[in-house]
């Protein structure tokens, strides 16, 4: 199932049949996928705070899934406040 020993779908009816068989066989081998209810945002916190100069790296912890602790940084420019937004990293 693929393009050197398969062509690759042309239409939509071959590519949705393609993609069901896709998606069953990666399930399969990595278990089902999350849910898909991002409907509000996930729960998070800051567990520590570090000043790297022009701008402070914020390490957050929050729940990707059910029962799935992430952790990930968000770096914020000291100049970004309201009236100067800027974008976090």
């Amino acid at each position: 199932m693929n393009h050197i020993t398969n062509p690759p779908p042309t239409d939509l009816d071959t590519w949705s049949t393609t993609r069901e068989a896709i998606l069953a066989a990666a399930q399969e081998v990595m278990g089902p996928l999350p849910s898909h209810d991002r409907s509000v945002p996930p729960p998070w916190s800051v567990t520590e705070e570090t000043d790297c100069g022009t701008y402070l790296r914020h390490r957050i912890t929050y729940e990707a899934n059910a029962g799935c602790q992430t952790t990930s940084f968000v770096c914020r420019p000291h100049e970004a406040s309201a009236a100067n937004p800027a974008r976090g990293i």
